[in-house]
């Protein structure tokens, strides 16, 4: 019988992943299967855990009714906090968030709810809690539910309660009806959010608008955002240069400016010395609308923190002054990307390589370029790559063909890069003609 055989399959194993990752520390919607928080009730009417009058999901939320009226003082001041202490480590970012509502149909306070932490779990504590403690320290309530969110990191692990402190004095002539609340939760994150960082981008629609960002693998097209969270993302490595492609579209002939920021030190702002990465750019076009391509060289810092972190792309219609990282004023469009930051590359290493065989099916006469075996290599390192030269084979007959010279037409070397999966589509090697006893491939093939 005669065989046909195709040969080799050299797969290269290195590859890079995302680390993204968040935990819930602590979750409550007041139901009854959930972790009961801690009511403190320092003045006011009542603050309860069950009521079921008006939640935002579920059956079950918290209430705090204030008991003032007029301009009468201390309508209400309580606090709803974490059923237990929780630890918070350095190098993590934290949200806490609560959807809330007034508890009446009147009296819309401002800055009544705030978000704080505090080793002790009362509402007195909650008060005093000032500095670092605050997470939240501004609000604006309404009759509808609204999600209150605050973000925090901590200079040394610490374990303490988190709370919503809410507190109203009745000032003004407000009878300061007090809040409705529910889902309440506090989250840690490996690497910031997006919304750890400042607020950004207008919210009235323009028809301008960055229509194209590539970045290393990162390739968006899009129109007007106002504001996005992309999502999108890519890897680099310390000390390599990228470049940057923003396309903007620009439908009119006022000035736009676009400009780039990198979070480096992933501390969750883009403040920090050298994280403009691409200092804003004029684009003035005499008669749009026009595509308007631009590029712009970043080379990551030998000094970058390592992990995922953002970068913001903004068009703004405004001086270039006015082109920031946080403008929520002017005209714009802004996105924000993520981006795994890399250790610097090294020189490539050789690590092992493996045989496979996983087509243990009999090759009939007749067939063409069917896998016999696999060779997988594994390298380590990137800079000056290795090449493979030299593949040894041998149609030994107890290991397969009893007639090499009969069965076997030719013999080739195929490679699937960094897949496992075999593949026909680039031979590397000059194919073998009948081989018969020990036969080599000598390619020239880059790892």
């Amino acid at each position: 019988m005669k065989k046909l055989i195709t040969i080799v399959l050299i797969s290269v194993l290195h590859a890079s992943t995302l680390s993204f990752g968040q935990t819930v520390l602590y979750q409550s919607g007041f139901e009854t299967t959930d972790p009961i928080p801690i009511l403190s009730l320092t003045s006011g009417t009542s603050l309860v855990g069950n009521a079921t009058t008006n939640p935002y999901a579920g059956s079950r939320h918290g209430e705090l009714i204030g008991g003032c009226s007029g301009n009468t003082a201390g309508c209400y001041d309580a606090s709803v906090i974490t059923t237990s202490a929780l630890s918070f480590q350095v190098g993590k970012f934290y949200r806490v968030e609560v959807y809330g509502k007034n508890a009446g149909t009147m009296c819309f306070v401002t800055n009544a709810l705030k978000m704080k932490k505090s080793i002790v779990a009362n509402n007195a504590s909650m008060v005093a809690a000032s500095g670092a403690d605050v997470i939240l320290a501004t609000s604006t309530q309404s009759s509808t539910y609204t999600r209150y969110a605050g973000f925090f990191t901590v200079a040394s692990n610490e374990s303490k309660y988190v709370g919503i402190q809410m507190a109203f004095g009745g000032a003004g002539g407000c009878t300061g009806t007090g809040w409705r609340l529910d889902d309440f939760i506090v989250t840690e994150f490996n690497d910031p959010p997006c919304e750890f960082y400042c607020a950004t981008g207008n919210t009235t629609a323009i028809t301008s608008w960055i229509d194209t960002l590539v970045f290393n693998t990162i390739n968006r097209t899009s129109t007007w955002d106002g504001y996005v969270c992309t999502g999108a993302a890519t890897p680099i490595q310390r000390t390599l240069s990228y470049t940057l492609f923003p396309t903007v579209w620009n439908a009119t002939t006022s000035v736009k400016h676009v400009a780039a920021w990198i979070d480096w030190n992933r501390d969750g702002d883009y403040a920090d010395a050298g994280e403009e990465v691409m200092a804003p750019l004029n684009i003035t076009v005499s008669t749009p609308p026009v595509s308007f391509p631009l590029s712009w060289p970043v080379t990551v810092p030998i000094t970058a923190s390592l992990g995922l972190s953002k970068m913001r792309v903004g068009m703004v219609i405004a001086s270039a002054g006015n082109t920031t990282p946080c403008n929520v004023t002017d005209l714009s469009d802004y996105e924000d990307y993520d981006i795994d930051i890399q250790p610097e590359p090294v020189p490539m290493t050789y690590t092992s390589f493996t045989t496979t065989q996983n087509n243990l099916a009999v090759v009939s006469a007749g067939t063409f370029n069917q896998e016999i075996m696999g060779i997988q290599v594994v390298t380590s390192g990137d800079l000056s790559p290795l090449s493979a030269t030299l593949f040894n084979f041998n149609t030994l007959s107890s290991y397969g063909t009893d007639n090499p010279a009969a069965n076997i037409a030719n013999a080739k070397l195929w490679t699937s890069g960094t897949s496992s999966s075999f593949s026909t589509v680039t031979q590397v090697g000059s194919t073998v003609a009948a081989p018969n006893g020990a036969f080599s491939f000598s390619p020239s093939y880059t790892l």
